[in-house]
């Protein structure tokens, strides 16, 4: 296209621009309604998960690559209830060769599905958390929106989302430990017959003690909840 007069062009780009960003907050806003728990930038990231582990390129994903894909996500899932998931969102029923595969948009639902959280989701809709604390300042609630809330439209708002709430309420300011005990505060100087140590007896085991699954997160959850002696074991030495 060509204009007469630069004015007249300035005048189509100012409104083509306008349409394109109208047309993009849209489809933003309709997201949000699908998956009012995930915010835009976490949207954002799941697409670039999904373009990354999509090596040729044909745009879907079977069960044994996004298996693959949670992994790299450090997502310790059941695989079983990972089938569920995958089946439910798999809507278009698009196929590679005999496997059923998920696009980019049903890798989100996907996603969405897998981590939902109904507790917080609850926690979230019935209450307004911030109103209801005494003693916190607005000050105090940019605060909190500066640190979990990556959303820059819902922080120029004010407003959070639930992925940001479930950062909050999951985060180090919430919790019952005290921050100060993750350095060593006590005497460490007696012998070890003297303390107490949790401890833990077939860490690896996701399951029972028999003939459960081993899984490398056991050790994670196990470290995670204060255990300070885990159990490792080499049973196939072909195998590290």
């Amino acid at each position: 296209m060509m204009a007469e007069k630069q004015q007249t062009r300035d005048k189509w780009v100012r409104g083509l621009r306008y349409a394109i960003q109208i047309e993009q907050l849209a489809e933003q806003r309709n997201e949000t309604d699908r998956y009012p728990f995930l915010s835009l930038t976490l949207r954002t990231n799941i697409r670039d998960a999904f373009n990354m582990a999509d090596k040729n390129g044909d745009g879907g994903l079977d069960f044994d690559e996004v298996l693959k894909l949670l992994k790299t996500l450090n997502a310790d899932v059941k695989k079983k209830y990972a089938r569920e998931m995958f089946d439910a969102a798999d809507t278009n029923k698009n196929s590679k060769g005999h496997h059923s595969v998920l696009d980019r948009e049903e890798f989100v639902n996907f996603y969405h599905r897998l981590t939902k959280r109904i507790e917080v989701e609850e926690v979230f809709l019935s209450s307004c958390f911030l109103s209801q604390m005494k003693n916190v300042t607005p000050e105090d609630g940019r605060n909190i929106l500066d640190h979990f809330e990556t959303d820059k439209g819902l922080k120029m708002r004010e407003q959070m989302s639930a992925d940001a709430f479930r950062k909050l309420i999951t985060s180090e300011r919430q919790q019952l430990f005290n921050p100060a005990h993750k350095l060593v505060y006590q005497d460490m100087t007696r012998p070890m017959t003297h303390y107490f140590i949790d401890s833990s007896h077939n860490t690896y085991l996701a399951e029972d003690q028999l003939k459960g699954p081993s899984k490398v997160e056991m050790y994670i959850a196990a470290l995670q909840k204060g255990c300070r002696c885990v159990e490792c074991k080499q049973k196939n030495l072909k195998h590290k």
